[in-house]
């Protein structure tokens, strides 16, 4: 009893150090690398204390992510332990403008439903009205004929009667117009929605990492992932002022930006290359070892080819090939049941004489391919291929902000004065203009 006590206050006192609670962050995007078509985004995440394994989740990531892409990495002492993307539903969309939006959605809705209501009552007011006509004109027929109608009555009921009409009319109007002021509303807040989103984004998107946290004072983590409707294309501009003597370039991109999350003060980093998360696994070339070189018999062999390293090759695998069928028929003909003993003693007495071939045409080629200069030559050759075009990347001279827009952004990327030589160019013809034109 008294060492089940112990176990169970051991408990009570390790179980709140090892059970930290789980801690939500967003960090803040610091870097972003845009390519054609993709965008390589990099937050860098402070992560406070205690010390010891942590689970950290974070949130608020973009929706047009691609979560095989996202990768920890530490920025001091810390240690990743693992990584996982998941998707968690929530009640309104994850982003401010949106939901900003969606507020307004709502007010206008509610509005509309205000509308809709005064309409019903406006409708059963009229209704009343005619009900009321209807009974005061009849009671007017009766009191006409009993000679006892009531004229001042009558007249007041009247006037009551045009007037809520005309009170109805106008209302009822106004109405209408406040209807179609609030339908045409509600249909741009939802375009605007639509065209800033593409659609409902009423999940928030998340990566939870399992760190190991050395101290108490925190650390600080990387997290990078690609993100698709990114993109750009460069545009240049020629510009001449009137106080230099050359011409100014400018270099601009303009960058499509609608992965889900704005770039806000981040360095910004034009990239030409295409991004892969597959790396090519490099070719795998032939080592040859010797512990000599090789001997005057060898080279006075290599040397008596008159063919190229090609040719030599492909005729020694011809050779390869004669031998290997050879070997096959030999084999036939020893399973054959009508096959003589003596023809049976016979292909099995050719089976070390094939291999001997064979193994000479082995050799063959093993000197062949160690002495061929024209073998070194076209692994050089290959070596020199370049699988892709040459890539360029441009970082940006200060930090960038780019909101997730539907619309272009022009960023200028440098501004280049250059020499020219100008000239006058009058074309009297078409307009009496005097052009500057510069080579």
């Amino acid at each position: 009893m008294r060492m089940r006590m112990t176990w169970l206050l051991t408990s009570l006192i390790v179980w709140p150090a090892l059970a930290a609670e789980p801690l939500e962050l967003t960090g803040k995007i610091d870097a972003v690398t845009v390519y054609r078509g993709q965008a390589l985004v990099t937050r860098l995440v402070d992560i406070p204390g205690p010390a010891g394994l942590r689970e950290i989740t974070i949130t608020d990531l973009p929706e047009q992510i691609l979560p095989g892409s996202i990768h920890a990495e530490t920025a001091d002492e810390l240690s990743v332990r693992s990584v996982r993307y998941r998707v968690r539903p929530v009640d309104k969309d994850v982003r401010d403008e949106v939901r900003e939006l969606d507020a307004k959605i709502d007010e206008t809705n509610n509005l509309l439903r205000a509308n809709q209501r005064f309409t019903e009552e406006t409708a059963e007011r009229k209704a009343y009205l005619e009900r009321l006509e209807t009974f005061t004109a009849a009671t007017a027929n009766v009191e006409l004929t009993q000679g006892v109608l009531n004229a001042p009555t009558v007249r007041e009921l009247t006037e009551f009667i045009f007037k809520a009409r005309e009170d109805l009319a106008n209302g009822q109007l106004e109405l209408e117009r406040e209807q179609k002021t609030l339908a045409s509303q509600l249909e741009l807040l939802q375009r605007k929605r639509n065209e800033l989103t593409g659609g409902s984004n009423r999940v928030v998107r998340e990566a939870v990492i399992f760190i190991d946290l050395p101290n108490d004072a925190g650390g600080k983590m990387r997290l990078r992932y690609l993100v698709n409707n990114s993109n750009w294309s460069p545009s240049y501009n020629v510009r001449h002022a009137a106080d230099q003597d050359g011409l100014l370039v400018e270099y601009n991109a303009s960058i499509e930006q609608m992965s889900g999350e704005d770039w806000t003060d981040v360095e910004t980093t034009l990239s030409t290359a295409t991004p892969s998360l597959v790396a090519k696994a490099p070719t795998l070339e032939p080592m040859q070892i010797t512990l000599r070189h090789p001997s005057q018999v060898q080279l006075e062999a290599q040397a008596a080819m008159p063919k190229g390293y090609n040719e030599a090759r492909m005729e020694l695998y011809q050779q390869k090939l004669q031998v290997d069928n050879r070997r096959v028929q030999k084999g036939g003909m020893s399973q054959q049941r009508q096959m003589s003993q003596m023809a049976a003693r016979q292909a099995e007495a050719a089976e070390p004489q094939l291999d001997l071939e064979l193994n000479q045409v082995a050799n063959d080629l093993q000197v062949l391919d160690l002495v061929s200069a024209s073998r070194s030559q076209l692994r050089e050759a290959r070596e020199a291929q370049v699988d892709e075009g040459i890539s360029v990347s441009y970082s940006l001279a200060s930090r960038t902000s780019l909101p997730s827009r539907s619309d272009r952004q022009l960023v200028q990327i440098a501004a280049l004065p250059v020499g020219a030589e100008f000239y006058k160019v009058a074309t009297p013809v078409l307009t009496s203009f005097v052009y500057d034109e510069a080579r």
